[in-house]
């Protein structure tokens, strides 16, 4: 979410700012008068995070009493931004985003906002002293109960890393220290959920591991497209989901192997497995670095290598080197229906080139298939899963 174009300095995500209107001054000045009292700001010193919403973008104006926009200044879909007061004005709820720098809520929908754990006394006519007080005290109660970050929310799609930056890896939102591990710039990864916490925006990338933006122009968010409604019609669904396909991935064929992978990652750490290439879902297992694994099938995307090693279980070549392997015949990446013969139940194999049989299935049954191969002559099926009819099994 690169913010250069945008706010400066002290409205960026865990910038300091330095702001000292009236309001701050009149609570900790213990020589205010009741005359400063009244000529204080009607601002409300607050404060938290503004979060834009996705598809959306915000316009910035110099103040609440503005009604054209500072020019060239917006607020990107998806980007999160620190605030520091409110003010309402015009029929709108107005918020400072540091010095000379608001945006208006004309558009209810736009942006949320996060509180932030503390905040800061407001106009007030008792003694200055009082409202110091209070603020003290406040602020030590949120220190001892700030411990755990709020809940994720789900937000599939990607993170790229941009070319000459590189950020760390923490265990949690939470976490005060990083790990030992970081993304490289220029390199892109699938992100599944993201929390406001502590000033920055933590995007998770699988797992116990989480990034932040606090160098504002190291991450690039892309969000994967959902469906919004249930009523919408299937020609809409079909033709989202080709073109996410044709954008987001390109795969090679799947060839059958026979080999060996080492994984090469982290000590005291492992790499995800995946139900699919690129574009699936974790399963939630994880293979440690150094341990060596039997694989399958290998396919390319975007690229970069992947091994399948039985079943629905895919690792990125990424951090695993293929040690040894025995390559069969090509695979031709083609997807259709075939249905077993009707005289007896059909075998399934473990390859197109073994005579190892994984289960059998009934007559006249259909299965799907993901690409095909040709050995010795005859045609083999690939049904996923490492897993292959023989083409005189089928009608």
């Amino acid at each position: 979410m690169k913010k250069s174009t945008l706010l400066m300095g002290a409205a960026l995500l865990g910038a300091t700012a330095s702001i000292t209107p009236a309001a701050v001054n009149a609570a900790t000045n213990t020589t205010s008068t009741t005359a400063q009292t009244q000529t204080q700001s009607s601002m409300v010193i607050l404060k938290g995070t503004l979060k834009v919403a996705v598809g959306k973008t915000v316009p910035v104006y110099a103040s609440p009493n503005d009604t054209t926009p500072i020019a060239g200044k917006t607020l990107k879909a998806g980007s999160s931004w620190r605030y520091f007061g409110q003010e309402n004005a015009n029929g709108y709820l107005w918020i400072n985003l540091g010095g000379n720098q608001w945006v208006n809520s004309a558009d209810p929908s736009a942006f949320s906002l996060i509180s932030a754990p503390t905040t800061t006394a407001t106009k007030t006519t008792t003694t200055a002293k009082a409202a110091t007080s209070k603020t003290s005290t406040a602020a030590k109660t949120t220190t001892k109960t700030d411990t755990t970050a709020p809940a994720s929310v789900v937000t599939p799609g990607k993170v790229t890393i941009t070319p000459g930056h590189s950020v760390s890896i923490y265990t949690s939102p939470s976490a005060d220290t990083p790990t030992s591990k970081k993304l490289a710039g220029g390199t892109t990864w699938k992100m599944f959920s993201q929390v406001t916490y502590r000033g920055y925006l933590w995007v998770n990338v699988g797992g116990n591991q989480w990034i932040n933006d606090a160098d504002a122009n190291a991450l690039n968010l892309t969000y994967t497209t959902a469906k919004t409604s249930k009523t919408a019609t299937k020609t809409t669904t079909k033709t989202a989901s080709k073109t996410s396909t044709k954008t987001s991935t390109t795969k090679s064929g799947v060839t059958s192997i026979s080999g060996t992978v080492k994984i090469h990652y982290v000590p005291g750490y492992g790499i995800a497995v995946w139900d699919a290439p690129q574009d699936g879902s974790v399963t939630g297992k994880k293979l440690a670095d150094g341990s060596s694994w039997r694989v399958f099938q290998t396919t390319t995307v975007n690229g970069v290598a992947w091994y399948n090693l039985g079943g629905n279980q895919w690792i990125s070549g990424t951090y695993a080197k293929l040690t040894s392997s025995t390559s069969a015949n090509k695979t031709v990446a083609k997807s259709g229906t075939i249905t077993t013969n009707s005289k007896a139940r059909t075998n399934i194999y473990a390859s197109a080139s073994t005579k190892k049989v994984t289960r059998t299935v009934g007559k006249n049954v259909k299965l799907k298939y993901y690409g095909t191969t040709t050995v010795k002559g005859q045609l083999w099926y690939s049904i996923g899963g490492g897993e292959w009819v023989n083409g005189a099994d089928v009608k």
